[in-house]
């Protein structure tokens, strides 16, 4: 993924000569950033949801923590 897949509006010119090529279409990149941002949601307001919801947001949470430190 790349900074132009999440970003809104007219992309300049100098972020689309600098960005690095995304490993991944704009779909996956936009499901990959919602999975992960709704997780945070979910495991910072847990007192909010069901049990099970919490648990499935941590594991999600947990693995996306796992992703980025391999970078």
């Amino acid at each position: 993924m790349n900074h132009a897949q999440v970003a809104s509006g007219d992309i300049p010119d100098l972020v689309i000569e600098q960005d690095i090529p995304p490993e991944v279409d704009d779909d996956e990149a936009h499901a990959r950033y919602a999975r992960a941002a709704v997780a945070f949601m979910v495991d910072r307001f847990s007192e909010q949801f069901e049990d099970d919801e919490v648990e499935a947001a941590a594991e999600i949470y947990q693995e996306q923590q796992v992703g980025w430190r391999a970078w």
